[in-house]
């Protein structure tokens, strides 16, 4: 199953990543969700109504990157940070707001490709997402960073930090 999503600000023009994602890898078979973050949703339903096409306005990313074997996105910090959390490979695509920044740690950090790319070609996707797929690399060390995420505990570390008295308000 992979997971496709332009992000939450710059979701306007589908033809930026959703549309070359979906033509990339619509004949796959493989599961696509796609959530558009409801800009031009049912024009999408429309154009692509594959049976292994899901599009929608909105998707629980906490629940649905847990079964993902792929997120494509434009490479937002928070999506990428649940992805990495549930052990989930990226293939992103986006420069602009800081993007750049995060795609290119996802891309040294051999936890997914990034494409360098605002618009990425279907072509692209479809080499990039095989990439990922056949390349025994990206799952152990995705999986390795899963492990070290999971071994946070963000609120008990503030919770602590509080009530000693470090900030007030």
């Amino acid at each position: 199953m992979i997971l496709i999503s332009q992000g939450t600000v710059d979701n306007k023009d589908p033809d930026k990543l959703i549309v070359p994602a979906l033509e990339a890898l619509k004949d796959t078979g493989a599961l696509l969700i796609v959530t558009t973050s409801y800009s031009k949703t049912e024009a999408l339903r429309k154009s692509y109504p594959q049976d292994n096409i899901i599009i929608e306005d909105f998707v629980d990313f906490d629940f649905i990157l847990g079964h993902a074997d792929l997120f494509i996105c434009n490479g937002g910090y928070g999506s990428i940070l649940i992805s990495l959390s549930k052990g989930v490979p990226v293939l992103a695509a986006g420069i602009r707001e800081g993007k750049n920044d995060i795609n290119a740690h996802v891309d040294y950090f051999g936890v997914g490709i990034d494409l360098h790319t605002e618009s990425p070609r279907p072509g692209d996707i479809r080499r990039a997402a095989a990439r990922i797929f056949s390349e025994l690399r990206w799952k152990p060390t995705v999986a390795r960073l899963r492990d070290e995420l999971s071994g946070y505990q963000p609120n008990e570390l503030i919770e602590a930090y509080l009530s000693n008295g470090k900030i007030h308000a």
